[in-house]
């Protein structure tokens, strides 16, 4: 699997093995509350957050973490973390081709389309 959702997701599926995360990733994760009651979780990019944070949103915000540091707490007790850095090729190739996440799966999963798998979730227009 590849990007932040589609790795989540199969996270949550027990379907990884080993989670491979760009060691300068700049996603953080958002869970947020609705005024109505209903929490969401958002991955996206640093900057996103900041911009629609500073365009004065209205939203509750009741965590916020880096998403490497997110993961780095959670208990991976069947995964193996590989954390790894874009100073050689093949690094550089994993950030820039799969956004910095990714996952080698146990079993064979099938995904939606990854054309919003930039880190970023640009549907969330009141975010």
């Amino acid at each position: 699997s590849f990007g932040v959702e589609n790795t989540c997701h199969a996270m949550e599926m027990g379907a990884v093995d080993t989670l491979i995360v760009w060691d300068k990733l700049e996603v953080v994760r958002v869970r947020r509350k609705y005024a109505q009651g209903e929490e969401q979780v958002l991955h996206i990019t640093l900057e996103d957050f900041r911009k629609r944070r500073d365009c004065g949103a209205q939203l509750e915000v009741i965590e916020k973490y880096a998403f490497l540091d997110w993961i780095t707490q959670q208990h991976l007790d069947d995964i193996t973390l590989k954390i790894i850095t874009d100073g050689s090729p093949e690094g550089m190739q994993f950030c820039r081709g799969f956004g910095g996440v990714g996952g080698l799966l146990r079993w064979k999963m099938e995904f939606e389309s990854a054309e919003n798998e930039s880190g970023a979730d640009d549907t969330d227009e009141d975010f």
